[in-house]
């Protein structure tokens, strides 16, 4: 069953964008190299309701749960994650499908 990641990306520094593409180009080749696809990422998205405040939002598909713990967790990631620790902070949630 497909799992997708959802990430609410809000900017602590602001004067960060150039890291912010970095680490958006290097994320997304790396994410295809464990077969998930970006499937959203817009950068003004419109609050209907709640206490959102994201700079982006991220939608990733992964074809389970365990492909989504492989990335997450992988060597290759890590440094990247570090790299958006230093100009954002972030909610991340991972969610299981719907069977077809």
């Amino acid at each position: 069953m497909s799992a997708y990641v959802i990430v609410e990306v809000r900017m602590t520094d602001p004067d960060a964008l150039e890291a912010f593409n970095e680490y958006a180009s290097k994320a997304t080749e790396l994410l295809k190299e464990y077969g998930a696809t970006v499937l959203v990422f817009d950068q003004a998205p419109r609050v209907l309701e709640g206490d959102w405040q994201p700079a982006a939002i991220v939608v990733q598909q992964y074809a389970d749960i365990t492909a989504v713990e492989r990335f997450y967790a992988s060597d290759a990631y890590a440094p990247l994650r570090a790299l958006r620790a230093r100009f954002s902070d972030n909610n991340v949630i991972v969610v299981r499908g719907t069977p077809s």
